[in-house]
């Protein structure tokens, strides 16, 4: 066995090992999803029993409201986090793959990204899974806004009628 065909067996072990890093980032990614969504709908679902309801527990939904801002806003950076730990796995990948004979890490993602469909690149270009799951982290902090507003009988267009007599 020479030189080089030693280095290219250690490089695909290599390769093998970052492989399959980023498929377990991407299983934990899925797992830290699964609980923050589990949390938030806990949360909106107890929220809106306690609104409903005629009880003296009522007191408590400024602290659920409070902690499902928070659990969005954690959920938020752990996705930004899990993110930017990707790229830097996926940018190791195609480092090693510079040294290989075949690229199908990079092949695969230039077909993502270049569809031979000209006519649907258009329609559905590729987003990225976390963009989309930190867009829907938002949406429950945003949720979470109007829900305060709502419950302290503050609307937005009420907001907006006295930020304009203040000016």
């Amino acid at each position: 066995m020479t030189t080089d065909d030693n280095n290219t067996n250690i490089r695909i072990e290599q390769y093998k090992i970052c492989v399959a890093s980023v498929e377990k980032h991407s299983e934990q990614r899925i797992k830290v999803n699964n609980f923050f969504l589990g949390i938030n709908t806990s949360l909106v679902i107890a929220f809106n029993y306690l609104n409903q309801s005629d009880n003296s527990l009522n007191k408590y939904l400024g602290i659920i409201l409070s902690a499902g801002i928070i659990a969005s806003l954690l959920w938020f950076v752990s996705l930004y986090t899990y993110r930017n730990i990707a790229r830097e796995k996926y940018n190791s990948i195609k480092k090693i793959e510079q040294d290989l004979p075949y690229k199908p890490f990079t092949e695969s993602w230039y077909a993502v990204k270049n569809p031979k469909n000209h006519c649907l690149r258009k329609l559905l270009r590729h987003v990225a899974y976390s963009k989309i799951e930190m867009f829907i982290s938002f949406l429950f902090i945003l949720s979470y806004l109007y829900m305060i507003l709502d419950f302290f009988n503050l609307h937005i267009i009420s907001i907006m009628v006295i930020r304009k007599t203040l000016i």
